[in-house]
């Protein structure tokens, strides 16, 4: 019936105007098709972040997911020496005998 075509068109209308957008639907599936619309309507310019557990997205859209933001983002790094690090000390608490 278009619906998913209308709501593409006006949220590329809204980001070419600036506007920063928040977009829901009500199925997880509806979200994946904005995705996945969008990404192929206005390319890898337009930043898209979805949200929702990875093992409910659709494999096309998983790019666009929050974990893979911050998989690529600077501080992922930063934050994995954090929890190599919380694990070692973990390890070495556990290994001290009790008073």
């Amino acid at each position: 019936t278009g619906k998913t075509t209308a709501v593409v068109e006006l949220a590329l209308q809204e980001v070419a105007r600036g506007s920063r957008l928040l977009v829901a639907a009500a199925s997880n599936i509806a979200v994946d098709n904005l995705v996945e619309r969008l990404v192929k309507a206005a390319g890898p310019k337009l930043r898209i972040l979805r949200m929702g557990h990875p093992a409910r997205l659709l494999p096309q859209v998983l790019d666009s997911s929050l974990e893979a933001h911050v998989l690529r983002s600077d501080s992922s790094s930063l934050a994995n020496d954090c929890r190599k690090e919380i694990r070692a000390i973990n390890t070495q608490l556990m290994k001290l005998k009790p008073w």
